[in-house]
């Protein structure tokens, strides 16, 4: 909710319980912000419900638990374009994603206004914009059986940095973004991406100011970051600046 005070957009993890739940979780194993431990995909729902997961931030949190995916698509659906990355390489995960995007309404939106286009704009257009969904992942096979499920659906392949191996089997896959790590990404990269058809290039792993700037000036169109309050501000200044020149 605090990062839609200033972007329309935010990112988030899924994988599955041992139960086949999709949860809303970053981690593989459990215990670095929340009471639990051992791996998450040997987590039963009923167990990693009740496990305290807000103390580590702060102790107003005090009691926020794991959410499910379902819960997360409920509260945001209409009001934010979501970027869900298949975490794990979990067999069911793709489905168990697909399937509650189906019974929360998600794809018919999709489907009906083409909201998932919004994944195409730049970070210097406005910061206001329609719901909608990119699946990522790090893993391709997850995007694959993805792709076959939601085939209208942005995919983003998370890799390390744009190279012809990368950028053959993402075009095999049916892959249209591609998310290379952005301190390992030039213009160059950027446009190699562009000319083999890519439609947007996002980056990940950016953890300072300077390297956010870095990934626009490659021109990639958008990029993940736990700041977004002060990256709206940045991008503002640099797109003021840009409109100058």
């Amino acid at each position: 909710d605090k990062a839609l005070e200033s972007v329309c957009a935010f990112e988030t993890d899924t994988q599955l319980s041992s139960d086949g739940v999709a949860v809303v979780l970053h981690d593989e194993q459990l215990g670095r912000v929340n009471n639990g431990n051992g791996p998450t995909c040997e987590a039963a729902w009923d167990a990693m419900s009740v496990l305290e997961a807000g103390a580590w931030f702060g102790t107003k949190f005090n009691g926020c638990r794991i959410p499910k995916l379902q819960g997360l698509l409920e509260r945001y659906r209409h009001r934010a374009h979501i970027h869900l990355e298949l975490k794990s390489k979990q067999g069911g995960l793709a489905k168990a994603v697909a399937d509650e995007l189906a019974a929360t309404g998600w794809l018919l939106d999709l489907e009906n206004a083409h909201c998932n286009n919004t994944a195409a704009l730049s970070p210097f257009d406005s910061l206001t914009c329609l719901p909608g969904l990119t699946i990522t992942s790090f893993h391709i096979e997850q995007l694959k059986l993805s792709k076959k499920l939601l085939p209208n659906v942005v995919h983003g392949w998370l890799v390390q940095e744009v190279t012809q191996e990368v950028i053959q089997e993402a075009q095999a896959a049916g892959i249209t973004q591609l998310c290379p790590r952005a301190n390992a990404c030039t213009p160059d990269a950027v446009e190699t991406a562009r000319a083999a058809g890519f439609e947007t290039v996002r980056g990940w792993g950016i953890q300072s100011m300077e390297l956010l700037m870095h990934a626009i000036d490659c021109g990639m169109d958008g990029a993940t970051v736990n700041w977004p309050h002060a990256a709206v501000e940045a991008l503002a200044e640099k797109a003021a600046a840009h409109a100058k020149e």
